[in-house]
């Protein structure tokens, strides 16, 4: 159809160009003419209805772009609202096994909890509880153990013997609180009954059992009951162990012992200390009394033989001090200075030690505590924290070593520190004695220049 308008829009621009060079007559031409108007009115109305159906084709078009939109919007709304109901429904199913297994969860401890209360009241001596249905097995057990509980709180008087605190036997009356707790009335005394073996009862020496006891025996009940709860084998009732230092010592583990030994050598150290300053301290005054008496006498040699006698530190440091009387001051200071010196190596000795051992014990003792706390965490990850006597070794060695460090470093430290003022106060003595002389010596010799006889002696000397 394309072509076929060509040729006539053709036809219809040759048609001027025909007329003018001598085409053919004015009729032909007027019928090509209205041929070609026929056929281009006919092409046009042919593209005017093509138009149309395009136009209408395109609406039809857009209409159904726009329903299969709001088909997709609605299918889409359906997606979502399934897989909402989807989710509810999956949070549903989750609620119902939680619930599922909580329910099977205290359906097992129900069951558990029946066993426990079978087993219990059986021991007791109830008549057994079937186990066909729970609900019914429940209401068997709480009965049962209403009436044992209802056992338990009657009180059952008989005459009957027991044993005295100071173990003396005594006649008088027992009193049962069903099966868990006794008591003992008579003239000799009154209190809460223990075990004490072969069916046989002592009494349990505490004031509340033996109110008690006597507002029982009056027929009223106690505002606070005092009681010993009795096993049901009623075994002998254990008497309290008290721990001896060796015991104390042991549960404290190695460390302890380690500190134990540094407390027992510090001991050692120290007496050791003490008899060493008091052989080096003893009788400094009289000494130097003695050595003045004999300087005031001019007999510098009788003083140096009564120094050499002493055999003490006062007495070696005034004999140096005598043997350089007659050099210059600054030189005599020097001597008694470097004598002093040589005596501190005595006066010093095992003074360190102590103080270190002070100082050890303590730090000693926190290792012991990180260790026994270590134990202690091993003990909870391996076994948990349901029995307290796993967990006692760990702690006893944690407190204990601590303990021992303090008792070991703190009087140790003291006398330590005592020992160390002490031989200062030797130091002080010593010097003290030295310069005593020498300024004694110097006295004489001012006194002695106008006595030629006194000099002479001192000369002598």
């Amino acid at each position: 159809m394309t072509a076929r308008l060509a040729l006539v829009l053709l036809a219809l621009f040759a048609l001027p160009a025909w007329a003018q060079t001598g085409a053919p007559a004015a009729g032909q031409a007027s019928d090509l003419r209205l041929a070609y108007e026929k056929e281009y009115a006919f092409l046009d109305a042919q593209r005017r209805a093509l138009e149309a159906r395009l136009a209408r084709f395109q609406s039809e078009a857009e209409d159904e772009r726009k329903a299969l939109e709001a088909e997709v919007d609605r299918l889409e709304k359906q997606w979502l609202a399934a897989q909402a109901r989807a989710q509810r429904l999956q949070e549903r199913v989750a609620e119902a096994e939680r619930t599922l297994g909580d329910t099977r969860d205290q359906g097992q401890l129900l069951r558990s909890v029946l066993d426990q209360a079978r087993q219990t009241l059986a021991a007791s001596g109830h008549a057994p509880v079937p186990g066909d249905d729970p609900a019914r097995d429940m209401a068997a057990v709480f009965t049962a153990a209403d009436a044992w509980l209802a056992d338990l709180v009657r009180l059952r008087r008989e005459s009957g013997t027991f044993f005295l605190a100071d173990g003396r036997r005594s006649e008088g009356t027992l009193i049962h609180l069903g099966g868990i707790a006794a008591y003992g009335v008579s003239k000799d005394g009154a209190g809460a009954l223990v075990p004490a073996g072969e069916g046989r009862w002592r009494l349990w020496p505490e004031a509340a059992g033996e109110r008690s006891a006597r507002t029982l025996a009056a027929g009223q009940w106690p505002a606070q009951l005092g009681l010993y709860l009795l096993d049901r084998k009623l075994q002998a009732a254990p008497e309290a162990e008290s721990q001896g230092p060796i015991d104390v010592i042991q549960s404290g583990g190695v460390i302890a012992w380690v500190i134990v030994a540094l407390g027992a050598f510090a001991v050692l150290l120290i007496i050791a200390r003490a008899a060493l300053l008091l052989r080096a301290g003893g009788r400094i005054r009289a000494l130097a009394q003695r050595v003045a008496e004999h300087l005031r006498a001019g007999e510098v040699a009788a003083a140096l033989a009564a120094c050499e006698r002493s055999r003490s530190a006062a007495g070696r440091v005034l004999a140096a001090a005598l043997r350089n009387l007659d050099r210059d001051r600054e030189h005599q200071d020097d001597i008694i200075s470097e004598a002093i010196l040589h005596e501190s190596a005595d006066l010093d000795r095992f003074g360190g030690f102590i103080l270190v051992i002070a100082a050890v014990s303590p730090l000693l003792g926190l290792l012991g505590t990180v260790t026994g706390m270590i134990a202690t965490f091993d003990v909870i990850t391996e076994f948990g924290t349901g029995d307290p006597k796993l967990l006692s070794g760990g702690i006893s060695e944690a407190l204990v070593t601590t303990e021992l460090g303090l008792v070991a470093a703190i009087p140790v430290l003291v006398v330590g520190s005592l020992l160390s003022g002490w031989a200062e106060g030797i130091r002080r003595e010593l010097d003290r004695a030295a310069l005593h002389v020498t300024n004694l010596y110097d006295d004489l010799k001012l006194q002695a220049k106008g006595n030629g006889h006194v000099e002479r002696r001192l000369a002598a000397s």
